[in-house]
């Protein structure tokens, strides 16, 4: 008879939920821990919690297509993939960077620098859609992370590995896909709380008033092969990849050779509940320059059974992509259509955009008004309300929204930041006393 315990105090947040047996040998013990913090996943826990990869990379249409609310690509969109292509148009592996000469980066740097000046340029000349829009604006951000990571590299400095995330996070905005520092997350699994922290997530508020709605939860991996924590791991060659090895990779890879891989899933996990693709969710796992898409589908009735336990009939899917590097041009047009399908789903459920725009001379049928950055009218309305008591949000985004009403919240006392859950729904806006009848 299995028994539930806590091996720490129950207010211990680093305390791993385990099932002990007596007589139990403490190899056992630990393969039947879940740690409480998905970064200390392991292989195991995804076999235990009916989790496996499927046997095969799926290319970026496939896997996009698991979920049928993310739709095909419309023709304005379609054409802001090929202008992104043509106006960013570098083209240079990493692993290329690492061994050039000092000359060489200068003038890797100059082109940056050209293409940065052509978007400065046309953002502040002509009409264009918004989706070009973001091209020009976002595109030098971009373009500037480029630049900050090839510096560090330049001067040999160890910590240009915490670059790879605003590179991603700027050109994904350039792609009409904003992203935000992820916010911590929390799932009950048998009973005890499980936490994700991820390194960069893909968000929005439920307009009106409500949760938020995840789109894609990225988080950060080594290419090398994991620990021997797996029954299989003796059927496995040794992965262990140098750098110089990673560039010839390509697909020719496997989940489990990737440390990180199975926290990566916990993340995945952890979102289903709040994705906007519910029972799928998307992710991004990020290897410096080199991006793998996935996607977790769960069974209908795994979320409802979780919590407690799982019955045998409740299992999850784990699909990825090949590896694509962001530096390289034919992998980049590859997650240029990507990015923009999982932002044109945010836009069909946020906006009334027409499912097939047109352009003509640089305008589209689309909304003259900012479609990410600008605020939608439902957005308007709840920061009116707020106003209507004295308390203006500073905010211009869902994403800005999202973060003033937490900090706000806190403020008034109403939550504590350490136990904010990004399933919460958020209270309506405080109204204000009723007046006293003072008539007698």
């Amino acid at each position: 008879m299995y028994t539930r315990k806590r091996r720490y105090n129950e207010s211990d947040e680093d305390s791993d939920c385990e099932l002990n047996s007596s007589g139990s040998s403490s190899k056992s013990q630990e393969m039947t821990t879940i740690p409480r913090d998905t970064n200390k996943w392991k292989p195991y826990i995804l076999d235990r919690l009916h989790l496996s990869w499927d046997g095969a990379p799926k290319n970026h249409k496939e896997l996009l297509n698991i979920c049928a609310d993310v739709p095909p690509l419309n023709v304005a969109s379609k054409q802001a993939a090929d202008y992104i292509s043509e106006k960013i148009n570098i083209d240079f592996p990493f692993e290329h960077l690492k061994v050039m000469s000092h000359a060489d980066l200068d003038s890797i740097g100059q082109e940056l620098g050209d293409i940065k000046s052509h978007l400065q340029e046309l953002a502040t000349a002509g009409t264009y859609s918004q989706l070009k829009m973001n091209v020009h604006i976002h595109g030098q951000g971009f373009v500037e992370a480029v630049k900050k990571l090839i510096y560090f590299v330049s001067v040999e400095e160890a910590s240009y590995e915490s670059l790879f995330v605003p590179v991603l996070r700027e050109f994904c905005k350039a792609c009409s896909f904003l992203g935000c520092d992820g916010i911590k997350k929390e799932l009950i699994i048998e009973g005890c709380p499980v936490a994700a922290f991820p390194d960069l997530e893909f968000q929005a508020i439920k307009i009106p008033f409500g949760s938020l709605q995840g789109y894609a939860t990225v988080s950060t991996a080594e290419l090398e092969e994991c620990d021997d924590s797996r029954d299989d791991v003796h059927t496995r060659p040794n992965t262990r990849l140098s750098p110089e090895q990673v560039e010839s990779v390509g697909s020719k890879f496997l989940p489990w050779d990737i440390k990180g891989a199975a926290k990566h899933a916990g993340q995945l996990l952890l979102e289903v509940k709040r994705s906007a693709f519910k029972p799928c969710s998307f992710g991004m796992i990020l290897i410096g320059s080199k991006i793998i898409m996935t996607c977790l589908e769960v069974s209908p009735y795994y979320l409802n059974h979780i919590g407690e336990r799982l019955r045998e009939e409740d299992k999850g899917k784990l699909y990825y992509s090949n590896m694509f590097d962001i530096f390289k041009a034919d992998d980049r047009k590859i997650l240029v259509n990507s990015f923009l399908r999982l932002a044109q789903a945010h836009l069909f459920r946020h906006t009334d955009m027409a499912t097939n725009g047109t352009e003509e001379n640089g305008t589209t049928d689309q909304p003259t008004t900012p479609l990410v950055e600008s605020p939608p009218p439902a957005l308007k309305d709840i920061m009116e309300a707020f106003a209507k008591t004295g308390t203006k949000p500073k905010a211009d985004t869902p994403e800005d929204l999202t973060k003033w009403m937490i900090d706000y919240l806190k403020s008034t006392g109403a939550i504590k930041l350490e136990n904010v859950n990004p399933d919460i729904v958020l209270p309506p806006p405080p109204k204000p006393p009723p007046r006293r009848n003072l008539a007698k």
